[in-house]
């Protein structure tokens, strides 16, 4: 499957409709889904955490690269 890593709501792109997903889900308010899990572990330590809100918000800024 292709998919966008940090792509958390998979339309294409990265911006901040997919770090507030991260972070709402970091609070407890959002529950993502499989793929939206997938797509949202940025730093690929099988967890969805504040290290991965920081690193989509860092792509969206333009200061960090998700390989």
């Amino acid at each position: 499957i292709e998919y966008i890593l940090g792509d958390v709501n998979d339309d294409k792109k990265v911006d901040s409709v997919d770090y507030l997903l991260v972070k709402r889900s970091c609070f407890n308010t959002y529950t993502l889904s499989a793929e939206e899990q997938i797509r949202a572990n940025v730093n690929k330590d099988a967890k969805i955490d504040s290290i991965d809100y920081v690193l989509i918000k860092r792509i969206v800024f333009g200061t960090y690269t998700a390989e």
